[in-house]
């Protein structure tokens, strides 16, 4: 996307995006049963695969697909992130990546001002035979997006 047609309120890079993507995270975190604000992060840490792929990916992948994939063995998180962000966008997922069996809301006995090793409030997801917090997948996905950047920065100043 040319910097100049700015249609998304100066978000115009992918590091742009990574930067909100944390500051809704920092919000998420003031409350682990906010649906969506949980579903904005998940929105948002999937769409970075676009933008990446539009100014990275291009230059060394063949598709979209290709780029994607290469993305999943270093984060698998990335697979659930998609089929959410699918549903969320076309109400069913065509071809999961994942076996989503449910979502809820977990009432725990703490807050979530206490560490996630405590029974804390917060929204639980089924898929693939366990069951996670969203809160715990999404801190996986700040990580690997951190990691990731900080590498492709460093070959082709993104």
């Amino acid at each position: 996307m040319d910097a100049n047609n700015n249609y998304t309120w100066g978000i115009v890079t992918p590091i742009d995006l990574l930067a909100m993507l944390k500051e809704d995270y920092e919000e998420f975190k003031k409350d682990y049963l906010s649906e969506r604000k949980a579903l904005h992060c998940i929105l948002t840490g999937w769409h970075l695969t676009d933008w990446l792929y539009e100014n990275y990916g291009k230059k060394h992948f063949k598709g979209i697909g290709s780029f994607r994939e290469s993305l999943y063995p270093e984060c698998p998180e990335l697979k659930l992130l998609h089929d959410l962000t699918t549903r969320m966008k076309h109400f069913t997922v065509g071809r999961p990546k994942v076996d989503v069996k449910n979502t809820s809301a977990h009432n725990g006995a703490f807050s979530s001002s206490f560490s996630p090793s405590f029974n804390i409030s917060c929204l639980k997801i089924s898929y693939d035979n366990k069951e996670e917090s969203i809160n715990q997948i999404l801190e996986r996905v700040l990580k690997f997006w951190d990691d990731y950047f900080k590498n492709i920065s460093l070959k082709d100043n993104l």
